[in-house]
């Protein structure tokens, strides 16, 4: 194997990475939105049992922080593939 040799400027260093399609905003707010999303509902499913209401509550409960899980998802998800 004959290799060509490497050319450089000298400086060895690693590349930069490129963060230029990453939005620190959409990731920070959707990781707190699905984080929110779980303990909200955990929180809720808990406050249900305490209270001693019915377990169809449950079902109230579920599409709310469901709706706020997946919009956490989708900022998330938006942050890393961007415009």
């Amino acid at each position: 194997m004959n290799r060509e040799p490497r050319t450089t400027d000298g400086d060895d260093a690693l590349p930069e990475q490129s963060t230029a399609g990453f939005d620190r905003r959409r990731a920070l707010g959707g990781g707190l939105l699905l984080l929110g999303a779980v303990a909200g509902f955990t929180a809720a499913r808990a406050a249900i049992d305490g209270a001693g209401l019915p377990d169809e509550w449950t079902l109230v409960a579920l599409p709310v922080f469901g709706l706020v899980g997946v919009v956490g998802f989708v900022l998330l998800v938006s942050a890393v593939v961007g415009d």
